[in-house]
């Protein structure tokens, strides 16, 4: 099982100096999200801007009834030159059910450069990653992406353990996506094994695809078809590929679901060379009080154990800029950038990565002496993807067992 929380963060800027009108609609949806700039785009805050989260995690046992502390957390995203920028997100301990000790460890610590380009036939992405991460789609997720299921927490429980040490990805990771207007495209994911992750008796070593695959999305009236054929990431083993194929149909108008509101459902399946088949449930959600309530504490039900997971923020901050909500008097809009805060959870509800897409970018966001304001919606539950494998067995499988 595996749950995403997002938010989406609009960033703005502006000349401080200008004396021309006030960007007044700014944060009213009238610009940002409707402004599209082809060609390439490098989106960045500016040397040295960013921001930072401490967080801890709150697990509710209901096999034994009770509640202990785990997953303390500093995460920091730093921009340095424009399309590159430092991520991290550092733990207190190697530790799967507390917060007693000090041995801090990354669970994600990397540079990355990032850049797409639009043109009127379709957007090219790419990112290259070097250091340690946890969170696999690096260029936005489809539906089908949505099923990726994060490293989990094997080092954690075994932490003595020298072969169960490392379950991430350490190394260098490129990151490819083309998706032409047709709806038709290619995505790739390879990495260089490295930084300690590399593990030869396990194939883990050298240069190595995760992902090599090409894919289809169209949309036939209310129903929304997506297809990835090739090599797809082994589902009961993150680190490795599987040639093969997975479809999704899904619900492209929302369903009124109580409470919740308008959902989207969709239906998934997968079947490699080297794995039992795949069927799979994607639920979206909307963003609105109950869901950012669930997300705003990464709310999960779990299993391994039983319980309810949360993690809860303690203390957040921007890095190179304030917190200012409304643009200066006497400032001019000239850019912006759009973005989307991603975070997972593993199946027992701890959430150990954490990325950030920039969606879309316009106008000047290079030029020294710009002043930054953001807008951001709050964290939400925004989708709930469980699928699990499935076994036929012959007649004679059935007896021996």
């Amino acid at each position: 099982m595996m749950r995403k929380a997002f938010m989406v963060i609009a960033f703005i800027f502006l000349y401080s100096w200008s004396s021309a009108e006030a960007a007044e609609d700014v944060f009213e949806g009238k610009i940002i999200g409707q402004q599209y700039q082809d060609g390439w785009n490098f989106p960045g805050l500016g040397f040295g801007r960013g921001n930072w989260n401490l967080s801890v995690g709150l697990f509710f046992n209901t096999d034994k009834s009770y509640a202990y502390f785990r997953n303390l957390q500093l995460q920091v995203d730093v921009d340095l030159w424009p399309g590159s920028r430092y991520h991290m997100v550092a733990r207190s301990n190697n530790l799967f059910d507390t917060v007693s000790g000090w041995q801090p460890m990354f669970d994600e610590n990397n540079l990355e450069l990032f850049g797409f380009n639009r043109s009127d036939d379709g957007v090219f992405n790419y990112s290259l990653r070097v250091g340690v991460e946890r969170y696999l789609t690096a260029t936005y997720p489809d539906a089908l992406s949505m099923f990726i299921n994060p490293p989990g927490t094997s080092d954690l429980r075994n932490p003595n353990n020298p072969n169960l040490q490392h379950n991430g990805y350490g190394g260098t990771m490129l990151q490819l996506d083309y998706a032409h207007k047709s709806g038709l495209g290619y995505h790739a994911t390879g990495i260089y094994w490295g930084f300690g992750y590399a593990n030869p008796a396990a194939g883990l070593e050298g240069a190595k695809f995760l992902e090599n695959y090409v894919y289809f999305h169209h949309n036939f009236g209310a129903v929304h078809f997506e297809t990835h054929v090739g090599g797809l990431q082994m589902t009961d083993n993150q680190r490795k590929m599987d040639n093969g194929f997975n479809v999704y149909l899904g619900s492209k108008v929302g369903r009124d679901v109580f409470l919740i509101g308008e959902c989207n459902i969709g239906l998934f399946y997968q079947k490699t060379e080297k794995q039992p088949y795949y069927t799979g449930l994607l639920v979206t959600f909307p963003l609105n009080d109950i869901t950012s309530a669930l997300g705003g504490v990464d709310l999960d039900i779990d299993r391994g154990p039983n319980g309810i997971s949360t993690q809860w923020q303690l203390a957040k901050g921007n890095i190179g800029f304030g917190n200012e909500k409304d643009a200066p008097p006497n400032s001019v809009l000239v850019g912006g950038i759009e973005a989307e805060r991603v975070r997972t959870y593993c199946s027992n509800g701890m959430v150990r990565d954490y990325y950030e897409h920039r969606l879309s970018a316009w106008g000047d966001y290079k030029s020294d002496g710009l002043v930054v304001v953001e807008e951001e919606t709050p964290w939400w539950l925004q989708a709930e993807a469980v699928y699990s494998n499935c076994v036929l067995y012959t007649s004679d499988a059935a007896d021996e067992r």
